[in-house]
């Protein structure tokens, strides 16, 4: 096989239009060939025939999507060459501007669940009158979620295991700390544009997702003072039989006496520390690039 020739047609070789979803060209070439079983495949490839993911000549963040050669009037030695370009886009710039620098699309959804709880919304544990708590009692938990997607450079593996999974350390986009986690991220390679379109997700819990809980449990320390060793007791009901549910404690291993606030661990005395079942990170350093920023 052998190409002879390749030339970009010049009336209107570099049709182009721009509409909400980006912009988008097209480029004509013709390829002459000497060979006759040289089929359309062989000029596609052909040298001076753009090839995926080069930058268009008049534009440089509009990248060949797709190159279509075929046989020009059924004559086996020539051939028309398509080749179109298009920006990359994720519904908020119009390809405006380089891909890596476009705004974050964000689409938002909500969960319902029905979780088991011991307290009312006044944080009061639900009992009966001699102080069992009951079971079984369900409410209706509405978990928002966000799914923001760009454009970037490079995706991870290894950092979005590492990054998942954490709560915002900081207040960040209306949330308090706490409240958002990372829970997802997603990558995609856009090989007509050497890049990757990458997605985070982040699930709000509105009471927060590391938490305090209430002092309480099924044992006490059999001394409420001085005595180094800690040895426990079970928790007895009235007819000294083991308790069914937990018991409130005084946040010293000690039964709580009736009609007294109840405490909280990790520390009572101080309502910001919480046990950390989610590592924290600081959700700016993500760098969403939102339409609001």
């Amino acid at each position: 096989m052998s190409i002879v020739s390749v030339t970009e047609v010049a009336s209107g070789p570099r049709d182009s239009t721009a509409t909400a979803g980006g912009r988008k060209h097209t480029r004509v070439f013709h390829v002459l060939s000497d060979d006759p079983d040289d089929g359309p495949w062989v000029a596609r490839v052909a040298p001076g025939i753009p090839t995926y993911g080069l930058a268009h000549p008049d534009d440089m963040y509009a990248f060949v999507s797709s190159v279509h050669a075929k046989h020009v009037d059924d004559d086996p030695l020539f051939f028309k060459v398509v080749v179109k370009y298009g920006t990359p886009d994720t519904g908020g710039g119009g390809g405006e501007s380089p891909p890596l620098e476009q705004i974050a699309t964000i689409e938002a959804n909500s969960e319902h669940v029905k979780e088991e709880t011991t307290e009312d919304v006044d944080g009061v544990s639900i009992t009966n009158s001699c102080g069992e708590l009951y079971s079984g009692v369900m409410v209706d938990v509405t978990y928002v979620s966000m799914v923001a997607t760009q454009y970037e450079a490079t995706y991870s593996l290894a950092d979005a295991l590492f990054y998942s999974d954490r709560v915002n350390s900081e207040p960040w986009e209306g949330l308090t700390a706490n409240q958002g986690k990372l829970s997802d991220i997603r990558g995609r390679w856009i090989q007509e544009f050497g890049i990757w379109q990458v997605s985070y997700t982040i699930k709000v819990n509105w009471f927060g997702w590391n938490e305090r809980l209430i002092d309480r449990g099924f044992q006490h320390y059999r001394y409420t003072s001085g005595d180094p060793s800690k040895e426990r007791d079970n928790n007895k009901d009235s007819d000294g039989h083991d308790v069914m549910k937990p018991l409130n404690l005084d946040g010293n291993g000690n039964i709580q006496a009736d009609g007294i606030a109840l405490k909280y661990r990790p520390d009572n005395d101080d309502p910001t520390k919480l046990f950390k079942k989610y590592r924290e990170l600081n959700f700016a350093l993500i760098g969403i690039r939102f339409p609001w920023a």
